[in-house]
């Protein structure tokens, strides 16, 4: 048996009727699948910004800012007042100056002390630049941490250590 098809209804035109109108259906709210959508978007974007801080966070600690541009990270057993002994250090010694964005990070490791610089690419394999760090190094373990070993790490702007200065 074939399926029954609509009647064509026809105008006094000899063209097809409009057809009639259908029942209304139950009235939906405007937009309640789009607020529904969108809250579900927000909730999914606000979640993945979280998760992206605690991950960003999480590889340098946190932060005391030394200056406009310039800040020390501490993480790691480091403590807020290690990362500001440090931060001063660097402005005494002309490393923090203001001048350009500039990011350290302290630590320790049982009683030594890690201070991870980022350095443009390439600048660990650059001897007076090492040279200079190699300085700095000394200062700090003799002024800033004196009771402690201090290791300088020179890292790239992932904080990866490229060279280590013992």
């Amino acid at each position: 048996m074939d399926k029954a098809k609509p009647v064509e209804q026809i105008a006094p035109n000899g063209m097809p009727a409009a057809a009639p109108p259908s029942a209304p259906s139950a009235p939906a709210r405007p937009g309640a699948r789009g607020a529904k959508a969108l809250r579900i978007v927000t909730m999914l974007l606000v979640a993945a910004s979280i998760i992206i801080a605690i991950l960003i966070h999480q590889g340098r600690g946190q932060k005391v800012k030394i200056t406009d541009q310039e800040e020390v990270y501490y993480s790691v057993g480091a403590t807020e007042q290690d990362a500001l002994r440090l931060g001063q250090a660097l402005r005494d010694m002309g490393y923090f100056d203001n001048a350009s964005e500039k990011s350290v990070q302290v630590s320790r490791d049982g009683q030594t002390i890690i201070v991870k610089f980022v350095v443009h690419s390439g600048a660990w394999n650059d001897a007076r630049i090492v040279s200079g760090f190699g300085a700095i190094r000394e200062h700090l373990a003799a002024k800033t941490f004196p009771a402690q070993a201090v290791e300088v790490r020179l890292c790239d702007d992932h904080l990866n250590t490229r060279k280590a200065l013992k």
